[in-house]
């Protein structure tokens, strides 16, 4: 049986959290989650986590002490982040034997922010890996990683929810596999990438007077719609204009 704490976070956090509950060789005991101000589908972790007996902490860096100890109580030998989004330090990793974290990136390729993006943008291979996680952003060997392929009508968030199914797969695939001895981590070869999220927001504002290639236009197009939210824009006139793209397969 294997002690485990959850950092969580979003949907894909809280899939993990349901799937792993119901594995025999996993037990939960307890859930890091972000401030108050920051969860997403906290009322889904939570549901699951009171009906369970799960104690939920909220993650504090002013307070990393205070954290920290109410992790080392627990007595975990498992840490596995999900769509944490925040950078947990050594000193707190140091707790647990292992200190892993899925992420929706081909790694190294992605590393950061935004990595349903940045296919689009540069031709970086999109997909999903299981790693061990260091005080260095999305860093640590490899577990498993697997690619995940982009199809013409594909925009960010249909590679988004792609990436989180494949996360998933991954997930079930490799995670008490490699706790068991049966997968040997490994370091890349590849240099890879990193992206910030100022670098996305970068991207937003489209340029009239800049000439653009038809493969760039589109791959800009295709990583900033992700409907309903409203990414990419111009000006005509002073006044700003927000456009995002549809793709559909001729029948």
């Amino acid at each position: 049986m294997f002690e485990t704490i959850l950092a969580i976070n979003n949907r894909n956090g809280y899939s993990a959290l349901r799937s792993l509950q119901k594995e025999k060789e996993i037990n939960i005991v307890g859930i890091l989650v972000h401030p108050e101000n920051k969860r997403l589908f906290f009322a889904e972790i939570s549901k699951i986590a009171e009906t369970k007996g799960i104690p939920i902490i909220s993650w504090e860096r002013k307070k990393i002490e205070d954290t920290g100890q109410r992790l080392k109580k627990i007595n975990a030998k498992v840490l596995l982040s999900v769509n944490f989004g925040y950078l947990i330090p050594q000193v707190v990793l140091d707790l647990f034997p292992y200190a892993l974290n899925l992420h929706t990136g081909f790694l190294p390729w992605n590393k950061g922010s935004h990595p349903n993006v940045w296919p689009f943008i540069d031709d970086s291979p999109a997909g999903v890996t299981l790693h061990t996680m260091t005080a260095e952003l999305d860093a640590g060997e490899i577990i498993m990683r697997k690619k995940v392929s982009l199809s013409p009508e594909d925009n960010a968030k249909t590679l988004y929810v792609k990436l989180e199914n494949a996360s998933l797969e991954l997930l079930e695939k490799s995670f008490i596999p490699f706790l068991k001895g049966k997968i040997e981590p490994f370091t890349p070869e590849e240099i890879g990438s990193y992206h910030t999220h100022k670098e996305f927001i970068e991207l937003f504002e489209l340029k009239s007077d800049r000439s653009y290639s038809g493969k760039e236009w589109l791959g800009l197009l295709k990583a900033l719609t992700f409907p309903p939210h409203k990414n990419a824009f111009f000006y005509e006139n002073g006044k700003k204009y927000y456009l995002s793209i549809e793709i559909t397969k001729e029948n």
